[in-house]
């Protein structure tokens, strides 16, 4: 059995569903926040990446499997990557978020990205 190598934009509009039923503060990224930016879909987009609240992680991997999706990819702290034969691929990316409205993001080598405030 192949794979669903494209997510569409209903994938993408469940799967804000999903996220924004459990409370979680996310963000889309890639190239569906492009395209979500853009108010138009440019192209085809192989997953859908989200960045989140990195203390929710456990409470977010439950949720997915809950809907069917398994880990494809694990190499947490950074990234999980999930597949569904249904809804396709979606990575998610752990970020802690400080009070301040710093944040950052573990990088493989066993550092961090650091992110200043937007403002």
């Amino acid at each position: 059995m192949s794979r669903k190598e494209t997510t569409t934009k209903k994938d993408l509009l469940t799967v804000i569903d999903l996220i924004e039923s459990t409370g979680i503060k996310y963000w889309i990224d890639g190239g569906w926040g492009v395209d979500l930016l853009a108010g138009q879909q440019t192209r085809n987009h192989r997953d859908i990446d989200i960045d989140f609240d990195a203390q929710h992680t456990e409470k977010l991997i439950e949720m997915l499997w809950k809907y069917g999706y398994k880990i494809d990819t694990d190499w947490r702290p950074v990234r999980i990557e999930f597949y569904s034969d249904r809804y396709g691929y979606l990575d998610i990316h752990p970020f802690i978020l400080n009070e301040d409205g710093t944040s950052k993001q573990a990088d493989l080598g066993g550092g961090w990205y650091l992110l200043e405030k937007d403002y």
